[in-house]
């Protein structure tokens, strides 16, 4: 199945296409992160900008993810279980320190205790 941009898919889709977790807005299949499904609520600016949480299993994602060289399809959660597909995104940038992150955080409701790292990615 190729995606669609723009279109709708639910996770359950993206799970089967993807894999990975249903759950994780990072879902990860051996060792590598194979999409993000993203709240536009706390990342504002995605899909070009990922703000990861502090959260153990969170932030193991998303260092997964700064390191990793291959791109991931992004989505972007429009509804319960409606996901719009954004096309095809590779790291460009990843930041941790602090002062850093915080510019990124305006619009997010997110305070920098609770990001571990800020992800900058393109379309390609």
């Amino acid at each position: 199945m190729t995606f669609i941009l723009g279109f709708a898919y639910t996770r359950q889709v993206i799970h089967a296409e993807c894999g990975g977790s249903l759950q994780s807005y990072l879902p990860r299949k051996d060792g590598i992160v194979v999409a993000a499904c993203l709240d536009a609520q706390l990342n504002p600016r995605a899909p070009t900008e990922i703000l990861c949480g502090s959260g153990p299993g969170v932030r193991q994602a998303g260092d997964l993810l700064a390191r990793q060289t291959a791109p991931i399809p992004i989505f972007i959660k429009q509804a319960a279980n409606r996901w719009i597909y954004q096309g095809w995104f590779q790291i460009t940038d990843s930041f941790t320190e602090p002062a850093d992150c915080v510019p990124y955080l305006t619009g997010s409701g997110r305070d920098q205790a609770t990001i571990s790292r800020v992800i900058l990615l393109k379309l390609i």
